[in-house]
């Protein structure tokens, strides 16, 4: 009885998500569970394709990975890798605002069980003068080549599975406006891992929204998830910051932006 009411509940919050991510449903198909440890990707994935010279000319871009510490008003400090290697300009991306300040105090919106969103402010470079927005970058399982601009949908691979999940617990997604998934900057999402409450691999954010990074396992608990760092984290929380701990010499910047190599 309970878990009929845990998954209403769960239904429920994804349906009224769904209006401001474009979501139907959490579980997309109840296809195999994947096998994966909180915090790591396995070093048997695909690994992507640096992005191609138009996009390298536009975006900073991560080659390989970083670590950055976060920290909200009521959790400890807790460390994320960034992965370059399947999403080299978003990761690259947020690891360059991030050595810029940009994460100060920001607020939050914290919808348990499903999203904590950090609601930064869109980044204007300093100078260009012009607000940085991304296209939407997702690596499929399958091969090494991201087409940049197009969701999973609107590049006709509903099917597929993305390498970096929205599924897992303590995945960091760049957020963008509904409809409109090459207009993210600055803003987060941050999952509470719902692929396990419903234990499908598919999800309606995968393939939409792009994940750069996940929380490192020392602070995630699948076996008791009320005893991690997400669970610290409160409703009239802010971010505190986040700060770069390794890697920033894995960012290539282009010449037009700021803190050019």
């Amino acid at each position: 009885m309970w878990r009929q009411l845990a998954l209403g509940l769960l239904l429920i919050l994804s349906l009224s998500w769904g209006q401001a991510v474009g979501a139907r449903n959490l579980a997309r198909s109840p296809r195999q569970v994947a096998s994966w440890t909180p915090g790591a990707v396995s070093p048997t994935v695909i690994t992507a394709n640096e992005p191609p010279a138009d996009i390298q000319a536009q975006y900073p871009w991560l080659a390989g990975q970083a670590t950055v510490e976060m920290k909200f008003t009521h959790s400890d400090p807790f460390t994320v890798t960034l992965y370059g290697d399947h999403a080299p300009v978003t990761a690259g991306n947020f690891l360059d605002l991030v050595a810029a300040g940009h994460y100060q105090n920001i607020p939050i919106n914290v919808d348990r069980g499903f999203l904590v969103r950090v609601i930064a402010p869109d980044y204007t470079d300093p100078v260009t003068g012009a607000v940085r927005y991304l296209p939407v970058e997702v690596q499929p399982e399958t091969s090494a080549t991201i087409h940049y601009g197009y969701t999973f949908r609107q590049d006709f691979r509903d099917t597929d599975i993305p390498v970096l999940k929205n599924a897992y617990r303590g995945s960091i997604a760049l957020a963008h406006p509904e409809g409109d998934a090459n207009h993210g900057s600055a803003q987060l999402l941050v999952s509470y891992g719902n692929g396990q409450l419903i234990p499908f691999t598919g999800n309606e954010l995968d393939g939409t929204y792009a994940v750069f990074g996940y929380i490192d396992a020392d602070f995630i608990n699948y076996a008791n998830p009320s005893a991690d760092v997400l669970s610290q984290i409160e409703p009239d929380d802010q971010l505190e910051y986040i700060r770069v701990v390794a890697g920033l010499e894995n960012l290539h910047r282009p010449a037009n932006l700021t803190g050019a190599e």
